[in-house]
């Protein structure tokens, strides 16, 4: 999990993940090594909602009920923050794309990690049109099915 097409969560420009370390980033898009960038683009489609709260807790299993109140508590400070009325899972949703990657639609194009930028330290730089001619390296998620995820995720707290 890592990176964006389009605005950042850190700054205007750099997702978290990469802005903390742009320079090992760097190395990992450079690597040659198959990547599926799960990116804010993505995770954003999943708005975790009060709604999904009620159908986990209703479980009412240790687990679930741990979950809720940590979901909540998450939920409740993005909220506090003024950020948005939603909050999202970017990590379970990396991770529920690796055990059904049909969750996830990606797109083949050129990613790279900028690392000098005044104001854009730590964007994923991606180029779905290849105009540098740089190959593609990274496959970018740019859809993620929501209703699938969230279905999911309430049937594996059980």
């Amino acid at each position: 999990m890592g990176g964006a097409m389009g605005l950042g969560n850190v700054t205007p420009s750099a997702e978290f993940n990469i802005y903390t370390d742009p320079e090992a980033a760097k190395v990992v898009f450079e690597s040659g090594a198959p990547i599926v960038m799960v990116g804010l683009d993505a995770t954003h489609k999943a708005p975790l909602r009060q709604e999904h709260l009620t159908m986990i807790s209703r479980h009412g299993t240790p687990v679930s009920e741990a979950l809720t109140s940590m979901f909540r508590f998450y939920l409740g400070a993005i909220q506090k923050l003024g950020v948005s009325e939603w909050a999202s899972l970017h990590d379970a949703c990396a991770v529920a794309a690796v055990c059904d990657p049909s969750l996830l639609k990606t797109q083949l194009m050129r990613v790279d990690i900028e690392t000098k930028g005044e104001f854009t330290r730590g964007r994923t730089v991606c180029d779905p049109y290849l105009t540098h001619g740089r190959p593609p390296n990274v496959h970018v998620g740019i859809d993620f099915d929501a209703e699938r995820f969230f279905a999911m995720l309430v049937e594996r707290l059980k």
